[in-house]
């Protein structure tokens, strides 16, 4: 997807949660949004891949001598879409304005 569209598309959500502005977040149901190829089975196996890290991690930091840390293990990599990056954007934009507000 191009950022132009996503652009599009973030004002057209923004635009249809004015529209509803009596309804709260809770209210709203979690918008799924997936890559092509990216399904239920490849989320499992990213979400097993990552949790077999943990455990790798874990049996190091135990037979680690005392004060030592391991590695933080790296989440596997998902696919983000260009609607995300606008709102991840956007939300830093939101929290850098809030920063100022506050004097820092």
């Amino acid at each position: 997807m191009d950022m132009d569209l996503a652009e599009h598309l973030v004002r057209l959500e923004e635009a249809n949660e004015a529209q509803q502005a009596g309804a709260t977040s809770e209210d709203a149901d979690p918008v799924m949004r997936s890559s092509a190829g990216y399904d239920l089975n490849a989320h499992l196996l990213l979400t097993i891949a990552d949790l077999l890290q943990n455990l790798n991690t874990t049996l190091i930091a135990v037979n680690l001598p005392p004060g030592k840390t391991p590695p933080r293990p790296e989440p596997m990599p998902r696919p983000v879409s260009a609607v995300d990056v606008i709102h991840s954007r956007r939300e830093r934009e939101r929290a850098k304005a809030a920063e100022a507000a506050f004097g820092f």
